[in-house]
């Protein structure tokens, strides 16, 4: 498939608004949908705003690469059965897969950070057996789950032996194993390079989560970059740096000269 690039919509100025035109204009192969909230009802679960974000990948011809569930940092997903909290979990996995398959799109990303966070054991069985779940319902639709998290390669060779699917592998992301689980980039790639999905997230940061241009932080970008150049890496490359939050949108009163520069530092640095 070579490397497309996308990026994810809420990280583009403006969190989304006018998203399938700007990933046009900016040259982009296509881009992440975010679900939403619980506040604002899950938007992306209406048949309505399905058909106009259709309506848009026919006009400007885009792919939309997933479906992120980021309302899992709120929700979470090694919530005990019979709790409300559970119920309201396994009912999101539902509709995020029915969404994705009504869309034809094949990948939901099921993200375990924040709330979500595996710490002991009994929340990692927990949490296995809700992704489970997911699995099942995703494979009825052709669906992959996309797992991302700062767990360790131990960690998660461990989840995935016990949720056992084949339609489940890691999203990796290019920061949060070091922010979110004090573990070096690169050595953290190496072992888990054979659980990923062919997407991966990629962001940089000094102290914080998206807060410079790819390759300026902390997180050794360039030598994740080689990583994947090694194995000969084929698949989505996704952009999650925030282009509206500071401090990046302090670089340039106009965002989008920002989002510019970091989308050619993404594009020349993933060009094999």
């Amino acid at each position: 498939m070579g490397i497309k690039f996308a990026i994810c919509d809420q990280a583009l100025p403006g969190a989304g608004i006018f998203a399938p035109r700007i990933i046009h204009d900016f040259g982009l192969d296509g881009m992440s949908i975010e679900m939403g909230t619980n506040f604002h009802g899950y938007p992306i679960w209406q048949k309505k705003i399905q058909e106009y974000y259709l309506d848009e990948q026919q006009k400007y011809g885009i792919e939309y690469v997933n479906i992120a569930m980021s309302d899992l940092d709120f929700n979470p997903i090694h919530a005990k059965p019979g709790t409300p909290t559970y119920n309201h979990v396994k009912n999101m996995l539902k509709n995020a897969v029915e969404s994705a398959a009504a869309m034809k799109i094949f990948t939901i990303m099921v993200c375990c950070f924040e709330q979500s966070l595996i710490k002991t054991d009994e929340e990692l069985e927990r949490a296995a057996k809700m992704i489970q779940y997911a699995c099942d319902l995703a494979d009825e639709k052709d669906v992959t789950i996309g797992w991302e998290t700062p767990l360790n390669s131990e960690k998660s060779r461990q989840l995935l032996g016990l949720v056992d699917r084949k339609n489940i592998g890691i999203l990796y992301d290019s920061q949060n194993y070091l922010f979110d689980g004090k573990l070096d980039q690169p050595t953290e790639l190496e072992k888990i390079y054979d659980l990923l999905i062919p997407q991966i997230h990629v962001k940089d940061g000094v102290e914080t989560k998206s807060s410079v241009l790819l390759g300026t932080g902390n997180t050794k970008f360039y030598e994740q970059v080689e990583v994947f150049r090694k194995h000969n890496y084929q698949g989505w490359v996704i952009s999650e740096n925030y282009y509206d939050r500071a401090p990046l949108r302090d670089m340039n009163e106009d965002w989008f000269v920002t989002m510019k520069k970091d989308i050619e530092i993404m594009k020349s640095a993933f060009n094999w």
